[in-house]
């Protein structure tokens, strides 16, 4: 009951009264108007009626701003008001990569005046990992709206990684020059500062870069952080086999590695980073035949050896220019293999050629190589002996016919010297 209150006159007859409601409640206004005789109006009654300046109340258990979770993560909420529909509550949880969230199963409770409500544990499998919006709403019969927001991650299963297509195709090759390597490192949180490392191993040696010596980038993109480690070539000069070994640890605590298994962006595929580095040609040789040589026999056996500094990848032998064999390069790594060449008294060629697992190819050419399959042909097809057969021969003739002249001299001699006066009987 209002008391005294000062009113006002607005025009001739007509009086104003300004009734102060200083607090929230509900009312009902009944009027009598006395004038200065001290006659009495009927008394005026108001329907009742509600104030109402408060804002909802909203609280959200269970979860917190900005922060990851690696194991359990629900909510509870209560919206509290004197003056709301409850059933006008609304409430989305969104995913950064997943959308509006609508087939959660939220459990609705009204208890009093307020309603709670409980949102499940997300299932911990590895699509559920991502940044997570939560917004409730709940606006009163006076209009009066509140509004939270609850920016969270869910991070159970760590770091994935991704790659340009450019190291897609280093990837497990065997490479001819130095590569530029470059990964990217996915996480919904952030990664904690000074976890970050990466070891290259090459063949039976480890370096390992840490803190400043990293060269990365950080990055977000909804929500999601991305590192990318950039590798420069003057860690790959030299030739050998490497591996790549990217670790970290996130703010929901994952360990991290790219060699651990399911860590593709799929979650499915690896992350390994392995490739070989190979700029020295391989060797090839025909180990027991040579150029301009002729050969006696059957056939001619031809040992043919191979080897690479990294890894062999196959061997071709021709003959006059026709492929006439090939070997893989395993093959070839367990031992020598051999070729064996007709004894056709015609002069061939010989190349073999190598290639390595890089791309990298080694050739020898042998020329003018020959099989004589009788001596006949061994020696005319083989200059330095049919030279030597010419000059024997005719030291022999030359010699026989300085015999035979001496023999005759020392006929003659004895013949003298048995009848000095060349008497005949």
């Amino acid at each position: 009951v209002f008391y005294g209150i000062k009113n006002r006159l607005i025009c001739s007859g007509i009086w104003q009264v300004l009734i102060p409601f200083g607090s929230d409640g509900e009312y009902a206004v009944s009027v009598i108007a006395v004038d200065m005789a001290g006659n009495t109006s009927g008394r005026v009654q108001s329907p009742s009626f509600i104030i109402d300046t408060a804002a909802p109340r909203i609280d959200i258990a269970g979860i917190r701003n900005n922060t990851a979770y690696a194991g359990n993560v629900g909510s509870h909420i209560i919206y509290s008001d004197d003056y709301a529909n409850m059933n006008e509550a609304r409430y989305t949880l969104t995913g950064a990569r997943h959308g509006v969230l609508k087939n959660i199963k939220w459990v609705r409770q009204q208890q009093g005046d307020n309603l709670v409500l409980d949102m499940p544990d997300l299932a911990h499998t590895p699509d559920n990992d991502d940044v997570y919006t939560l917004v409730v709403t709940l606006t009163d019969y006076a209009g009066n709206t509140t509004t939270k927001t609850v920016v969270f991650s869910v991070n159970r299963f760590g770091s994935t990684y991704i790659f340009t297509k450019d190291m897609q195709n280093i990837r497990g090759k065997y490479l001819k020059t130095a590569p530029l390597v470059e990964i990217t490192e996915i996480n919904v949180s952030d990664l904690k500062p000074e976890t970050e490392s990466v070891r290259i191993v090459h063949d039976n040696t480890v370096v390992n870069f840490t803190g400043k010596q990293l060269d990365t980038t950080h990055a977000k993109e909804s929500g999601w952080s991305k590192t990318t480690y950039r590798l420069s070539r003057s860690h790959f000069t030299s030739d050998g086999y490497y591996r790549i070994l990217v670790r970290s640890i996130d703010d929901a605590g994952n360990l991290s590695q790219n060699s651990m298994a399911k860590k593709g962006i799929d979650r499915k595929s690896t992350a390994t980073v392995q490739f070989a580095v190979d700029t020295t040609d391989p060797y090839i040789s025909a180990m027991n035949i040579a150029s301009d040589s002729v050969y006696y026999g059957f056939t001619k056996k031809v040992v043919i050896h191979a080897s690479d500094n990294v890894k062999l990848s196959k061997a071709v032998v021709e003959i006059d220019n026709r492929p006439y064999c090939s070997y893989t390069g395993e093959s070839l790594a367990r031992d020598n293999s051999t070729v064996l060449l007709p004894a056709d008294s015609s002069p061939h060629k010989v190349t073999v050629k190598a290639w390595d697992a890089a791309g990298n190819m080694y050739l020898n050419t042998y020329s003018n190589i020959t099989v004589a399959k009788d001596y006949w042909d061994y020696i005319t097809h083989n200059q330095w002996m049919l030279l030597l057969l010419i000059v024997g021969s005719a030291f022999a003739v030359v010699l026989t016919a300085m015999v035979a002249v001496l023999l005759r001299r020392r006929r003659k001699e004895y013949i003298y010297k048995r009848n000095p006066f060349m008497y005949i009987k």
